[in-house]
């Protein structure tokens, strides 16, 4: 390998597609033949751009071996902007916090350059969900294939939530709850019910959520403290 070859930047990628930076253009990669890799440039559909690169793979590391033109300026915040989508991607799999919170950690320290041509919020949501979506289990389409994992049994702090699940004349409920939130509601001045019904799996009928007010009297909030996943909603079931 000529030392003197320039080393090009790896930008990873989540699906393992990753992509290289030459001179401030995104390269994605088209096939390779054993260590030469052949790339063109991410805009090739977008502005028809037939910009090329060819590089060695050598201990990890892709040496630039050739580049031809682009028909569009090159962007140097381009390579940035692709990491950043990529650590949100990650944390979005690696953890189970917030999409605003993820894409709140992951901005917050950019340039303003790398900023203005992040995709927007809305965007950045859509994917961190299209990402979880993919490793959460198939819809179950029976009452019997209802298997709760154990990772959303519990609460982000270690809690039990998972607080029930009882069959009752063959129907079912799956109540989700905390030993902290059944003592709010013990000591709350009233309670607030309410059914929902198109947001639920086919196989139930509708979540039915318990609220109570939180805090004190002059600063309190209504929140949601009970969870109910029913398949009817029977007096047995309520009871």
């Amino acid at each position: 390998m000529d030392e003197n070859c320039e080393i090009v930047e790896i930008i990873p990628s989540q699906k393992g597609n990753d992509k290289i930076k030459v001179h401030g253009y995104l390269m994605v990669k088209e096939r390779n033949l054993e260590n030469t890799y052949y790339w063109y440039c991410e805009k090739r559909k977008s502005i028809k751009c037939n910009g090329r690169a060819i590089t060695t793979f050598f201990n990890n590391l892709h040496y630039l071996q050739k580049t031809s033109d682009h028909n569009h300026a090159p962007q140097a915040s381009s390579g940035n902007v692709a990491k950043a989508v990529a650590r949100i991607k990650r944390q979005a799999l690696e953890t189970r916090d917030q999409p605003v919170q993820i894409i709140q950690n992951n901005i917050i320290n950019i340039s303003e350059e790398t900023a203005s041509n992040m995709p927007s919020h809305n965007a950045l949501n859509m994917r961190i969900k299209c990402i979880r979506r993919t490793t959460m289990p198939p819809q179950p389409k029976t009452l019997n294939e209802i298997n709760v994992p154990v990772s959303l049994c519990y609460t982000l702090s270690g809690s039990l939530f998972l607080i029930k699940d009882t069959i009752v004349n063959q129907e079912r409920i799956l109540l989700f709850t905390t030993i902290a939130n059944i003592q709010h509601l013990s000591q709350a001045l009233f309670w607030m019910m309410d059914g929902t019904f198109k947001t639920v799996l086919t196989v139930f009928y509708q979540l039915y959520t318990i609220y109570s007010p939180i805090g004190t009297e002059n600063n309190s909030k209504i929140l949601p403290l009970v969870y109910a996943l029913m398949t009817n909603k029977s007096e047995e079931l309520y009871r």
